[in-house]
């Protein structure tokens, strides 16, 4: 767990630094998984937020660098949507942003307005797509442009967790789950979407070519949006903004575990979709075929926990610290209905299209 005292007197230092002045009133806000965010208010200058982002790539900041300039860039483009970036300070590792009410939404909530909202703000990042700046701006983490690439993320991930399941103690549970259950499902899965591919035409390795991509906050969808006063919405976390695949993009909003949104929902988010990127023909197709690769993908997302690394940089954003092997548990269930749920769909796109 990460000191709140070396927090708060790094926000004050670089307060200090950059406007001139110490703040009066340094809150802890509830922050996300690879994150931590606080409250800075000051009598004369308001409020900020400063999201705080432990180092997670060899001391080159490239989330906070990631998020900050995606802010940037849409500001500059009015796009209002999105927190305002005040200021960075890489060397402490925090950007200073506007200050957004967190009235987090839950999926119960959520009406058919906030999707039409939704989708109206990723239409407005795919006409961005149109800016000679646009294309200054990197891929978005795991971004995937062809069902080769896709396949290729997943083998990737499995063999990570293979491999450190064969180096940490008390791992049997994820051991015969990754070799009895997802392996094979997966060995199905990968010759059903390269069989069904080769029969619509599509190239296993070939590229979506660039005026088909669009730019992608690539963790999209309510688990990460506010309600602001105004009772519009407001969209968080781009650390992996950049170029895409729409059918990721559209893929991941509909599996993405942390939302448990209304089908009908996610039917009118999917139609939205697809008349946004009427002019992308192969969209529907590429769907159906990616689709299950992107929801057996998420069921090893799910077990990020099991490496350490990624147990021991989410630690520093806790208040408390965690149970790892209760969190481990969780996660290995939440994994397994993921897998569950992609084993007997994958032949048939679970929604009209």
């Amino acid at each position: 767990m990460q000191d709140k005292d070396i927090n708060t007197t790094l926000i004050q230092q670089s307060f200090k630094k950059i406007f001139g002045y110490c703040p009066t009133h340094i809150e802890e806000l509830s922050g996300g998984r690879n994150s931590a965010v606080y409250a800075v208010n000051d009598s004369d200058s308001g409020l900020f937020a400063v999201k705080i982002y432990p180092d997670d790539c060899n001391g080159n900041n490239t989330r906070l660098e990631s998020e900050f300039n995606s802010f940037k860039f849409l500001w500059d483009n009015n796009v209002r949507s999105v927190p305002e970036p005040i200021a960075a300070a890489p060397e402490a590792q925090l950007a200073i942003y506007s200050y957004i009410e967190l009235n987090s939404l839950s999926s119960q909530n959520i009406t058919s307005s906030d999707v039409d909202e939704a989708t109206d703000f990723l239409m407005t990042l795919n006409k961005l797509c149109e800016i000679p700046e646009s294309l200054d701006i990197r891929d978005a983490k795991d971004a995937c442009f062809s069902l080769q690439m896709g396949i290729n993320a997943v083998e990737s991930r499995y063999l990570e967790l293979e491999q450190i399941s064969e180096t940490i103690p008390d791992t049997l549970d994820l051991v015969n789950y990754l070799k009895s259950d997802f392996l094979p499902t997966f060995a199905n899965i990968k010759e059903w979407c390269q069989h069904t591919a080769r029969d619509i035409g599509m190239a296993y390795s070939d590229k979506i070519p660039q005026r088909y991509r669009t730019l992608s906050p690539s963790d999209f969808g309510f688990h990460n949006t506010v309600r602001n006063k105004n009772g519009n919405l407001t969209f968080l976390d781009f650390e992996y903004f950049g170029w895409d695949d729409p059918v990721k993009l559209i893929s991941d909003f509909l599996v993405h575990p942390g939302m448990d949104l209304d089908i009908v929902l996610k039917q009118q988010f999917i139609e939205r979709m697809f008349i946004g990127f009427k002019n992308d023909t192969g969209l529907k197709n590429r769907l159906k075929v990616m689709f299950p690769i992107f929801g057996i993908k998420w069921c090893l997302i799910l077990l990020n926990e099991f490496n350490p690394a990624n147990f021991s940089k989410r630690q520093l954003t806790r208040s408390a610290p965690a149970n790892l092997k209760e969190i481990q548990s969780q996660q290995l269930i939440k994994s397994k209905r993921m897998l569950d749920m992609v084993r007997h769909s994958y032949e048939h796109f679970p929604y009209k299209i």
